[in-house]
């Protein structure tokens, strides 16, 4: 009986825990302010059909924003869209995992929502999104036939048009199903290649209904960036640190995972982690969302351990990441009242019945006012640090430019005309031509300004 009280507490704990940590997400437009660029971005793909990047630029590919779009005009972002959005999709992941690897939908669902606390599991950032074609293009390599080659294959391509990262992330299982098909049919590895081609091309059509110049500035732009986007050797060696440490946590589960590996399915997951690992190192950057590539396909090795491992063993395996996730989770609540509560304050409404639909010029500002106000903005470029990655000591000059352009509208970060002022000449412009008209002083926060009568 003391066992069983025990075990029912357990389970009423993690239920109210997990209700809890999921309203807190469900109450934000937001938790990772990257995921409102593909929302902008999307609402002009999808609204007003305008192609990437003919309005604002990241350096994603299309497939991304075109989901983003659709979904934030199904659920609009005050409603939690982004976090429905993570909870959909890890249902369907942890669906697909019951129907077609027999493992327990409850053990992939919550390992995938509490362990993934301290790596944003809820943000809908791209990880999340992608996730289930790698899933369905694993499924798909595993059953016999041509069909099944090239539908892999597409899975894979149209993950890679969500993130080009998701192509480090499933390499390895891929080339290891590839390898098990060749031995029967050495024609599925190229029906594989021809169904990555079909998949990663297909969200591209749209570009052929339109000038040709246009694709050309979509792929130039992404070449120019990505050339200049590259992470440095400290942070490099930033990310190694963190992501090991972060997988030492992990260590015991895959440990005993690698002792108990005798079944395909699992033998699969164990190099889909692994290959997670290899995606992370070769991002380069510190972002701990990233760990999401680990985590997922590592949700299939814990919940096919659960069915395996003494209960003990099983929890004691789980030890650390289980004081991981308790303070990511803790963490993610605090956080997310947090920032609840400043975004009521900013009154973003507001804003937008002051500036309507008129041009903004973005001086490294965040970007999270034109999401959230529906404001346009003048130049492609509103993430806070695209102009000067970009253009580098060049980037004053391009703002000069801009400025020259004389908009109605020019809005800053908080501090960038105050001391020391990094750029006093675009300052010098603002404060004789413009006033001042609202500020506010917050990670996401700005100084407006108009420009003065003639």
């Amino acid at each position: 009986m003391p066992a069983l009280n025990a075990k029912r507490f357990l389970t009423i704990f993690i239920i109210t825990i997990s209700a809890i940590y999921i309203i807190s997400y469900l109450r934000l437009p937001f938790e990772d302010h990257d995921t409102l660029l593909y929302v902008i971005i999307g609402r002009a793909l999808i609204n007003n059909h305008i192609l990437p990047y003919g309005y604002v630029f990241d350096h994603k590919p299309i497939l991304l924003y075109a989901i983003y779009g659709i979904w934030t005009k199904i659920i609009p972002l005050e409603k939690g869209s982004l976090a429905l959005l993570s909870l959909i999709s890890i249902s369907l992941f942890a669906n697909m995992a019951k129907h077609f690897w027999n493992l327990p939908f409850c053990i992939v669902w919550f390992s995938l929502l509490l362990f993934g606390a301290p790596f944003l599991i809820l943000s809908g950032n791209t990880e999340i999104v992608f996730f289930p074609f790698l899933f369905g293009s694993i499924i798909f390599l595993e059953k016999p036939g041509r069909a099944a080659a090239i539908a892999g294959g597409v899975s894979i391509g149209l993950a890679a048009e969500i993130n080009y990262i998701s192509v480090f992330s499933i390499f390895l299982p891929a080339i290891y199903l590839a390898f098990q098909r060749a031995r029967k049919s050495p024609l599925d590895v190229f029906l594989t290649a021809l169904g990555t081609s079909i998949g990663f091309i297909t969200p591209l059509l749209p570009y052929l209904f339109v000038e040709k110049s246009v694709f050309l500035h979509y792929i130039d732009m992404q070449r120019l960036y990505l050339g200049h986007y590259g992470a440095s050797p400290q942070e490099r060696l930033q990310s190694i640190e963190l992501f090991l440490l972060l997988f030492l946590c992990f260590a015991p589960i895959i440990f005993v995972s690698l002792k108990n590996c005798t079944k395909s399915p699992q033998r699969v997951a164990l190099i889909w982690t692994l290959s997670g690992v290899v995606a992370c190192c070769v991002s380069g950057h510190p972002f701990r969302h990233y760990f999401l590539l680990v985590l997922i396909p590592l949700s299939l090795l814990i919940a096919s351990q659960w069915k395996t491992l003494p209960l003990r063993m099983f929890w004691i395996s789980l030890a650390p990441a289980i004081l991981l996730a308790g303070y990511g989770t803790i963490h993610d609540i605090s956080h997310n009242l947090k920032l609840y509560w400043r975004i009521q304050a900013m009154d973003f409404p507001a804003l937008h019945q002051m500036i309507g639909k008129t041009p903004v010029l973005n001086i490294r500002a965040s970007h999270v006012p034109f999401a959230l106000a529906d404001l346009q903005s003048q130049t492609p470029f509103l993430f806070r640090h695209h102009v000067q990655i970009l253009y580098g000591d060049n980037a004053r000059a391009w703002y000069g430019q801009e400025l020259a352009r004389t908009p109605r509208f020019v809005m800053t970060s908080p501090q960038l005309c105050m001391p020391p002022l990094d750029m006093p000449e675009i300052c010098a412009f603002i404060s004789e031509r413009y006033r001042l008209l609202r500020t506010e002083n917050d990670e996401f926060g700005f100084a407006l300004y108009e420009r003065k009568p003639s």
